[in-house]
């Protein structure tokens, strides 16, 4: 498959786009003037674009399988950048025949699970745009699977992505990796068209590593 990635240069971007091309697949991935992605391979092709702006990349959509978005903002300021970004992204897809769209949300923007809101009432701007992202992808006439990961963190791939659909996930944190495999897994399968997914890493794992680490604290 040829996959876009665009949100390629953050943590998540990363590993789908070192997932992807391990697993044979082409990937063009659209980031900013002076980002880095991450990855040298000779299938992947680094455009350098604002994704909000599609007539710069949307020419990479030619012969893709779809799109994958890792977009996200930081910081306290006000900003639309996941939902015009998604917007942009829809648009260009619709332009040129692309159907698959893969977006990565937050756990916290479920309104079932209250620690979520507290979350997202205290960064209220990152959390509004991801909602509106949301919308936008939902009213959209794509294929599209929100990802909606858990406390994201750098770590290994664990293989033990859980996936819990309308209601509260019993997990606390997921690692990129193993959430970059499951957004990977929805280019090539129908399961979770059109829904929401909230994807984490079981508490017996969590404590686990926990322990591992108060372990090797205590020998340090």
């Amino acid at each position: 498959m040829k996959l876009v990635v665009v949100g390629a240069s953050g943590g998540t971007g990363r590993c789908f786009i070192r997932q992807a091309l391990a697993a044979g697949h082409d990937v063009v991935a659209v980031a900013l003037p002076g980002t880095d992605v991450g990855t040298i391979h000779e299938r992947l092709d680094v455009l350098r674009a604002d994704v909000r702006e599609p007539d710069a990349w949307k020419h990479a959509l030619a012969g893709a399988h779809g799109v994958f978005s890792a977009l996200g903002a930081a910081g306290w300021n006000p900003t639309t950048l996941c939902h015009d970004g998604t917007v942009a992204i829809v648009r260009a897809m619709q332009e040129t025949g692309v159907r698959r769209f893969v977006g990565i949300s937050s756990a916290a923007v479920q309104p079932e699970w209250k620690v979520g809101r507290v979350i997202a009432r205290l960064l209220k701007n990152i959390y509004d745009d991801k909602k509106r992202m949301e919308e936008a992808t939902r009213a959209c006439d794509r294929d599209w699977v929100i990802v909606r990961p858990m406390r994201l963190y750098d770590g290994p791939r664990t293989n033990h992505c859980h996936v819990a659909l309308d209601q509260v996930a019993p997990g606390w944190r997921v690692s990129r990796e193993d959430v970059a495999k499951f957004s990977l897994n929805q280019f090539a399968g129908d399961q979770y068209i059109g829904k929401a997914p909230v994807v984490y890493e079981p508490w017996a794992l969590t404590w686990q590593s926990f322990g591992d680490y108060a372990a090797r604290s205590v020998r340090a």
